[in-house]
């Protein structure tokens, strides 16, 4: 073969492996693209499985906080005799429910649809409709619960009820509603079909899914699902926190209010009055001295200090020691209150809009499902925090040198002070 013959074989050659990479080249708006069409072919068997997986994770750290709670209030000193501990022994058993409906994921959906896009699917429809109505009356519960100890906190702050009042005419009703409404909801879906098999666990549906919107699918189940699930699921996901965050402005502002009253003119108030009886009973003292001008050396040094140590126990400085103390302790309350709103609201925030969006008849995506599905089964978890976190702090405050791992041991093992006193001072007391 010729050179000149050789070289334009090679030229012939080099044009065709440019052509073959500027082929095999893919820009950043094909991978766009080709990233879009994946999420609009949500749901997948393997979108599912992720998320599944990820669900468990969550649910299963929740359940372990969960007992872990119902086991510190047990061995405490105050056990169930407190409200506030039976109100958060019923939140903890609503959680317990939607826990362990949520951490089985898609093993109770019929098997059926185990060879479509659900993954691990081994169940039947009694234990599909089994695990939905698990779920469902928990999470209700736990939201109604969540509005329970935001009207106990109310109750205490602003209208200062005694416990002995608030165990009678009203923690009746902060147990029944929530327990009588999540069940009677619960029933009802039962009865009318609609749990059915979700992304990743049974909930209200139909059967099969996507019958409501495709006209070419006859629903076997659930045919009143999407009635069901405006009624009775998005309803509450919606009026709920509002009802949380409209009791959590009531509190605050009767908090400040009468912190507002106190270094406004109470405080200055009781002041005046301290030191107008301290100095009336040192000129008391006084005229007593002058008038008793026989009397022994010791006799006078008796009265004198007597007459000091009533001067500084005065009703106007204990009412000053005690306001002081009150608006401390309702500042505490309000906290603790807004821990537990928070943690309620942090994990069901993305329900909210996910509810808000089925609403409104648009397609929920994979990345905020994904959120949601991490989330939303942590409430207990964070029930947990706010729950022993004020236990860590007073381990340290007792002990300084504590690391904050050794802190949450000690926190774990305390059995809590024993409470005396008011609502307002047990609930102050109670971790």
């Amino acid at each position: 073969m010729s050179i000149r013959g050789f070289a334009s074989k090679a030229a012939a050659a080099e044009n065709e492996l440019i052509t073959a990479s500027k082929k095999f080249t893919i820009s950043p708006a094909v991978v766009v693209t080709r990233i879009t069409q994946t999420a609009r072919k949500f749901p997948t068997r393997s979108s599912i499985k992720t998320l599944a997986i990820v669900q468990t994770v969550s649910s299963s750290i929740s359940l372990i906080a969960t007992i872990t709670v119902i086991c510190m209030i047990a061995r405490s000193h105050t056990k169930l005799s407190s409200t506030f501990h039976r109100l958060l022994f019923g939140l903890c058993i609503s959680d317990l429910f939607s826990s362990l409906g949520v951490t089985l994921s898609t093993i109770p959906i019929p098997s059926k649809y185990n060879q479509s896009i659900w993954w691990n699917a081994q169940g039947t429809i009694e234990t599909c409709t089994t695990q939905g109505l698990f779920i469902f009356v928990g999470l209700r519960a736990e939201q109604f619960y969540n509005c329970s100890l935001c009207l106990y906190y109310l109750f205490v702050i602003k209208y200062n009820k005694k416990e002995d009042y608030i165990r009678k005419y009203v923690e009746p009703w902060l147990h029944s509603v929530p327990i009588f409404l999540s069940l009677l909801f619960g029933i009802i879906i039962a009865a009318k079909d609609s749990f059915n098999p979700g992304l990743t666990f049974c909930g209200v549906g139909a059967d099969p899914p996507g019958c409501i919107s495709n006209d070419a699918l006859e629903c076997t189940r659930g045919r009143d699902a999407q009635t069901m699930y405006k009624i009775f699921a998005a309803v509450p996901y919606v009026v709920l926190p509002f009802i949380i965050v409209f009791t959590m402005g009531l509190m605050y502002h009767a908090a400040r209010q009468n912190e507002r009253k106190m270094s406004g003119y109470g405080i200055h108030t009781l002041r005046l009055r301290a030191d107008t009886n301290t100095d009336d009973n040192n000129n008391a003292d006084g005229g007593e001295s002058e008038k008793n001008l026989s009397e022994s050396r010791i006799s006078k040094r008796f009265k004198e200090i007597f007459s000091f140590r009533f001067s500084q126990s005065t009703p106007s400085q204990s009412r000053l020691s005690r306001s002081n103390k009150l608006n401390k302790q309702s500042k505490m309350i309000v906290q603790r209150a807004l821990a537990y709103s928070l943690a309620y609201l942090f994990s069901y925030i993305v329900p909210l809009i996910i509810s808000i969006m089925k609403w409104r008849g648009e397609t929920v995506g994979y990345g905020i499902t994904l959120v949601s599905r991490i989330l939303f089964p942590l409430q207990g978890f964070f029930n947990f925090l706010v729950f022993i976190f004020p236990r860590i702090l007073n381990a340290r405050k007792r002990n300084a040198n504590l690391s904050w791992s050794r802190a949450f041991v000690h926190a774990l093992k305390s059995r809590g002070q024993r409470p005396r006193g008011t609502a307002r001072n047990r609930l102050s007391q109670q971790n």
